[in-house]
């Protein structure tokens, strides 16, 4: 996705469950931790990119073994300004927007045109509850880009 190469979740040697989340950078032959992507550990996970869309898990089997019936989305948008990162967690019920410049004013729509909230605390990052909102579409808007996520 965007020239980089993604991996992450599963189980180390040890047996021990991952959520950690890397980059490979094919054009430098480096890989780097990715930003954090609040994903619960899980292995036998589904994944697959869809172009402009974002990176899909689905489902899973947690430490426990129990099956995970969820689907997580991880977006990468990058304008001139800055790169936006969003991702909508299913599980936590929450949107994060990581990688703002610090001035940004970061306001979330419904896809009706209402204000669900202003964010200006000169933060890079949020973490933003839907657990009360409708499901549905929502728009972020930072400066004059948008960013699309779904709340299920």
């Amino acid at each position: 996705m965007n020239g980089w190469a993604f991996v992450g979740s599963g189980e180390n040697e040890s047996g021990e469950m991952k959520s950690d989340f890397w980059r490979y950078d094919p054009s430098k032959d480096i890989w780097d931790q990715a930003e954090s992507v609040p994903l619960p550990a899980r292995r036998g996970v589904a994944s697959c990119v869809i172009p402009f869309k974002g990176i899909y898990w689905v489902s899973g089997l947690d430490d426990s073994f129990n099956r995970m019936a969820t689907i997580s989305r991880y977006t990468i948008r990058i304008s001139l300004n800055s790169e936006v990162n969003v991702f909508y967690n299913s599980d936590l019920e929450s949107v994060f927007i990581t990688e703002l410049p610090f001035t940004s004013v970061v306001r979330i729509f419904s896809v009706h045109g209402k204000l669900m909230t202003e964010l200006n605390d000169q933060k890079d990052h949020y973490q933003v509850s839907t657990s009360t909102w409708s499901k549905g579409v929502y728009v972020i808007n930072v400066f004059d880009q948008s960013y699309k996520f779904m709340v299920r």
